[in-house]
């Protein structure tokens, strides 16, 4: 009998959705180092960083990344692929042996990525009251940290081979000790004249020189290199000359005549070579998550961007001797890094786990990380399809075990010995145990707030956590069951996390590991826990011996030998067979316990043959399909469909007894059951319960449902209605229980959707909603409505009457809120959830926002240009909820 193995938690407790808790993040050993005060130099284990994009005239220079320790050989020899807005760029990671660095070069490389990650990813320039400070000026000690070290160093072409490119290195080096003695311009600029010219090179008039800020430069060596602002500390690329004006060109502002004027009213600047050419520049840009594909739109918003050019004098620019290839490769650093991170500590948990078991050194890091990242990741893999197969496996290897430990124990007491072993609470603890909540990912990665070695973070997030350490105490003042930012770290890495997320990643590593390894595998794993699990062949061989003391008449051993016939398999036990066909009513015999342990075995090998068989599927429908596959009513289709259901009164007890007869041998049982079972259910011919589709199509197409049931004698009245924008839909059922009555009730109503054309795909992928995609008619088209004037709707809207208006809680004004205000508005009233439209406007977002109230049509309203797009959202939500207050239809906080 398929029993549910997962009894509910209570509400709050440990392993519930519930519960948060406060946890630290584990650092990465790999990662820490003592080379940063050697002044006599160091030897690092360096990985090449490739770049090879689909675009074959976009360039990416060579990267080196330079660590203290030696990564695995699957983190330091792998690839991956990073979304551009236009273009797909594989990055190739190397392992290139020793390197070897004396003083002058570290001190020299440590400069430069200050230089570099302070300039591309945070700011080179701080305001200090009314005046500005250059960052490197100071002590830069505080910018680095022994727990995280590294290096990452650009390389160039030597010949046939490559190099660390120290002319690029020292140039900057240069161009920092010049910024230190140049930062603060106005009319010191004019004093003096401290530029250098580049070798071979002249500075006559007219002939191809650039006066920069340090250096003067041949227009041929100026293309694509990268420079400095000197009056903001931007980093630029040098895109072309703009021959044919100058600094006393007209500006693009009427504020100003010239450029020349803008500079000077605007940064005091007295430009002293105005009649120099500008520069076309293309502008440096924050960093974008490039690990996600959003087809071709990677950080941008409707395809469009920031303006990405700058006109400038030449003279306000310091020469870097970096080109612009090398530049956009560091542009992928934050992405490539922060997956190379989440592989290193992926490596190192495996070999916390491997100790003493060699065999498991064969899992990949890449399935390790997939076990350790939750869905609010947003990566394009996680662990719920690992944590699906993990569960199966668990139950299986239990079950199997006290099956074979406990002979005498009947089926109830082995569930429910089972069930405090795989219950939530459990495996939480034993994760717990293990520290595992520090390798956990369980948070979007934003780009935005990547900090590097040697950089200042421009987002400080200070620990309020009330903890001084790195790690977190277990304790119940750092778990809560109110409302917290899940996700989000401190500066500490201290972060709340959903006390289930943990017992999911123990199951996800587990499914990890008997991908990898199978069962033997997925046990040592187990054991590392701390669970006590024993397959023991000894144990199978007295099962296999105590059923064969069994006696059976002639008339049963005719039985047997037909129902062999039938399932192509010839016991070697015979009574095993008997037992899992004989009644609990028969002294002796009782198929209970082979059913207990068939149940087992059937999940996890139908789970494992969804998990192989259907790799792209969202993990949602695996789950639908083992569920469509795994229970009694599915088993005993089988046992008709082959004729089998004279012999046994359940399909599962025979595969216990299979099981056992092939001393456990998971291949030979599912040898037997594959033709058993066909045809398997398929995503496309997946038939979902009648309510689970109802819901499944209301939420993906913004509708809500609403359930009214009510106990009429025997039987149970359910009424469920959906409304669509000018219908409202009504179905009902009577049945003897409430979920029978509300599945005639969903199917009534589907059959109402559907004679609109409204109807479910079980695509994952149409299962999205698509704010275009709502229509009464047509779940792929929207038709075109008219949009009632605003005057209209308020004069609908002041006739309702007193009792029509609805009342809701205050909004909270905090990221998110006043969407989730104006979705509980929805969902109470049943109207269509509304659709947002973003834009973006020079550094800002404006969202619109269009709600369709039903037999008084559409309001649209416009958000206030926010920083980020999330927060327009909000500001459109608002925008929508005051407006429907100021027309008389809700109550705000009354």
């Amino acid at each position: 009998m398929i029993m549910n193995s997962k009894r509910k938690e209570p509400a709050s407790g440990a392993g519930t959705t519930k519960r948060k808790e406060l946890h630290g993040t584990t650092s990465i050993r790999a990662l820490s180092g003592t080379w940063g005060e050697k002044l006599d130099g160091a030897v690092f284990y360096g990985y090449k960083f490739d770049f090879s994009c689909d675009i074959a005239t976009e360039l990416y220079s060579g990267l080196i990344f330079l660590i203290e320790s030696e990564l695995a050989e699957d983190v330091g020899n792998t690839e991956l692929e990073l979304y551009l807005k236009s273009s797909r760029v594989k990055a190739s990671i190397s392992s290139c042996g020793e390197v070897h660095l004396d003083g002058e070069q570290m001190a020299n490389a440590k400069l430069f990525q200050e230089f570099f990650f302070n300039g591309l990813f945070a700011k080179l320039f701080h305001q200090t009251g009314k005046e500005r400070e250059f960052l490197l000026k100071k002590e830069t000690r505080s910018l680095w940290r022994q727990s995280y070290m590294y290096l990452v160093l650009p390389l160039e072409k030597l010949n046939q081979s490559w190099g660390i490119n120290w002319s690029g290195i020292n140039s900057c080096v240069s161009a920092v000790e010049f910024l230190k003695q140049n930062v603060l311009l106005g009319a010191q600029h004019c004093n003096g004249d401290t530029r250098k010219s580049l070798p071979s090179t002249s500075c006559s008039s007219g002939s191809g020189i650039f006066h920069l800020a340090d250096f003067s430069v041949d227009e041929k060596n100026l293309k694509d290199m990268v420079v400095v602002a000197i009056h903001n500390g931007n980093v630029y690329s040098v895109f072309e000359v703009l021959s044919d004006t100058s600094a006393e060109s007209p500006f693009e502002s009427s504020r100003y005549s010239s450029y020349a004027d803008y500079f000077h009213k605007r940064y005091g600047v007295v430009l002293k070579y105005p009649g120099q050419p500008l520069l076309r520049l293309k502008q440096s840009h924050s960093p974008h998550n490039l690990l996600l594909n959003f087809n071709g739109e990677v950080g941008l918003v409707n395809g469009k961007e920031h303006s990405m050019y700058a006109h400038m004098p030449p003279e306000l620019l310091v020469y870097t001797g970096v080109r612009r290839d090398a530049l956009k490769s560091f542009y992928l650093l934050p992405s490539l890094i922060h997956r190379l991170e989440s592989l290193m500590l992926a490596s190192q948990l495996r070999e916390e786990i491997s100790s003493g078991h060699p065999s498991s050194l064969q899992i990949s890091s890449s399935l390790i990380l997939e076990a350790l990242t939750s869905i609010r990741c947003s990566e394009d893999f996680s662990m719920e399809r690992l944590e699906l197969l993990g569960d199966s496996v668990l139950k299986y290897a239990i079950g199997c075990h006290l099956f074979l430990k406990y002979p005498n124990k009947h089926e109830g007491e082995l569930t429910s010995l089972r069930q405090s072993v795989i219950c939530n609470a459990n495996l939480h603890k034993l994760g717990i145990g293990r520290s595992l909540q520090g390798y956990i990912r369980d948070g979007a990665f934003d780009p935005r707030c990547w900090v590097g070695p040697g950089q200042l973070s421009l987002r400080p997030v200070p620990c309020e956590c009330g903890v001084d350490s790195l790690e977190v105490p277990v304790d119940s003042k750092f778990q809560t069951s109110s409302e917290v930012v899940v996700g989000k770290c401190c500066d500490k890495r201290h972060r709340w996390m959903g006390s289930k997320t943990i017992s999911d990643c123990v199951e996800a590593l587990i499914g990890a590991y008997y991908v990898s390894g199978r069962l033997p595998a997925a046990v040592h794993f187990m054991k590392c826990l701390g669970i006590d699990v024993e397959l023991e062949p000894t144990l199978v061989l007295e099962a296999i011996a105590t059923a064969s003391l069994h006696s059976y008449n002639a008339r049963v051993d005719d039985e047997i030998g037909i129902l062999e016939s039938k399932l192509g398999y010839v016991f070697s036990t015979k009574s095993l067979l008997h037992k899992a066909t004989t009644h609990a009513s028969e002294q002796g015999y009782s198929y209970e316990r082979l059913e207990f342990l068939g149940d087992c075995v059937l999940d996890l090998l139908i789970t494992w043959h969804f998990y192989q068989t259907h790799k792209d599927i969202d993990p949602g429908e695996l789950t639908d399909l083992r569920a469509a596959s795994v229970n009694n009513g599915y088993f005993a289709q089988v046992a008709v469909r082959h004729n089998l259901q004279q012999h046994l009164q359940h399909c599962s007890g025979i595969a216990g007894a299979i099981l056992i007869d092939t001393e456990v041998n998971l291949d030979e049982v599912w040898r037997v059951y594959r033709p058993l079972l066909s045809p398997i259910v398929t995503p496309e011919k997946l038939e979902l319960p009648p309510l689970r589709e109802l819901i499944e199509l209301c939420g993906s197409l913004g509708y809500f449902y609403k359930e009214e049931t009510e106990k009429k004698g025997e039987t149970v009245h359910a009424k469920l209605s959906v409304q669509l924008k000018d219908d409202l839909l009504i179905g009902e059922g009577n049945e003897r229980t409430k979920k029978a009555a509300k599945g005639e009730a969903a199917h009534c109503l589907l059959k109402e959707l559907e004679k609109r054309d409204i109807t479910y795909s079980g695509s994952a992928k149409k299962r999205k909603r698509n704010a275009d995609l709502v229509d009464d008619s047509s779940p792929t088209k929207r038709k075109k409505t008219g949009t009632l004037p605003i005057e209209n709707i308020d004069r609908k809207l002041s006739s309702l009457k007193n009792e029509d208006v609805t009342v809701i809680k205050a909004i909270n004004m905090k990221k998110g809120g006043p969407r989730i205000s104006l979705f509980e508005l929805c969902k109470k009233l049943q109207w269509q959830m509304p659709s947002f439209k973003s834009t973006e406007k020079e550094c800002s977002f404006v969202s619109n926002i269009t709600l369709y109230i039903p037999n008084l049509g559409e309001i649209e309203c416009t958000g206030d240009p926010m920083s980020d797009k999330k927060s327009s959202l909000d500001s459109a939500a608002l925008a929508m909820l005051l407006d429907l207050r100021r027309q008389g239809k809700i109550i705000i906080g009354g």
